[in-house]
């Protein structure tokens, strides 16, 4: 069995919010503070980098991420997962390319999330709030 292990490559930062939860609050979803920095724009829910209405600029909202989703990954302008924590796929590929990133709100969270809305991710203290 091959163990993975990749060293934090860029400043996260000081989360200044509680531990991470898996649940929405009103319209603010807290997770890991995963890569440092604000976002704002339109959040896009998908289930695989394949399916339609991806647009450049977006937030990326998924489950999770993997290889497949580099192409969107540096289109987009910030990510939040479900699923992951600091040193999952999508947090090391957001610390990568200096985008801020969210990971581990919960499937619940994500799912309390309303399609097609302006969201802030704040990747510096783990939150992403409806604007």
């Amino acid at each position: 069995m091959w163990v993975q292990c990749r060293p934090v490559t860029r400043e996260l930062g000081r989360p200044d919010v509680p531990a991470p939860g898996t649940e929405a609050t009103g319209l603010v979803l807290t997770g890991v503070a995963a890569s440092q920095g604000t976002a704002r724009g339109r959040a896009v829910r998908l289930r695989g980098p394949d399916e339609p209405g991806w647009e450049p600029g977006s937030i990326l909202v998924t489950r999770e991420t993997g290889p497949e989703w580099v192409p969107l990954m540096t289109e987009a302008a910030g990510l939040v997962t479900a699923v992951g924590s600091m040193l999952c796929h999508a947090a090391i590929l957001a610390r990568e390319l200096g985008l801020p990133c969210v990971t581990g709100v919960g499937e619940q969270a994500l799912a309390a999330l309303p399609l097609d809305v302006v969201v802030e991710v704040d990747g510096s203290r783990g939150r992403v709030a409806v604007s």
